[in-house]
């Protein structure tokens, strides 16, 4: 018997498509699109002291950006649970393209949120996931208004 990892899943992408500082990544699970969205950021666009991860010479990091991902509606991007069955091969997928983007491109620093409660462990593992992965590492978590919010930031 073989056990497979539960981010061994990867479906087939499209991407990037880039428009400025957003760049795209697209897949389809069935007869759902999906799409992941790295969006370049400024930090004064964040609710958080990114003055705590740097040191006190340098100027507040430009090169921050927030990624998310859902279903795409054609009109709307869909995020939070959707409830189709898919959770594996979606969170595969888009570990994989966070993966491949984080090798293309040297960001600062990256930040997302885990909005459901039911979602905060999987995004703990996928975090965890990333850091293992890339030369990114899980620099800071915290709780607000949308959520568990990760923070991971380039290893320099």
């Amino acid at each position: 018997m073989m056990l497979i990892e539960i981010f061994d899943e990867v479906l087939d992408y499209q991407g990037p498509i880039v428009n400025g500082g957003l760049v795209m990544y697209t897949f389809k699970v069935e007869d759902l699109h999906y799409i992941v969205k790295f969006l370049d950021v400024k930090t004064k666009f964040i609710d958080y002291e990114f003055e705590n991860l740097i040191s006190p010479d340098e100027e507040p990091p430009e090169n921050v950006v927030e990624i998310s991902y859902g279903l795409n509606l054609g009109y709307k991007v869909e995020m939070g649970i959707s409830g189709t069955g898919n959770s594996i091969q979606v969170f595969s997928t888009v570990l994989d393209i966070i993966k491949t983007q984080l090798n293309k491109m040297n960001y600062r620093f990256i930040v997302f949120s885990a909005k459901e409660d039911s979602r905060q462990k999987m995004y703990d593992r996928l975090a965890r996931l990333i850091a293992n992965n890339t030369q990114m590492k899980l620099a800071d978590t915290f709780n607000d208004e949308h959520g568990k919010n990760y923070i991971l930031q380039g290893k320099m």
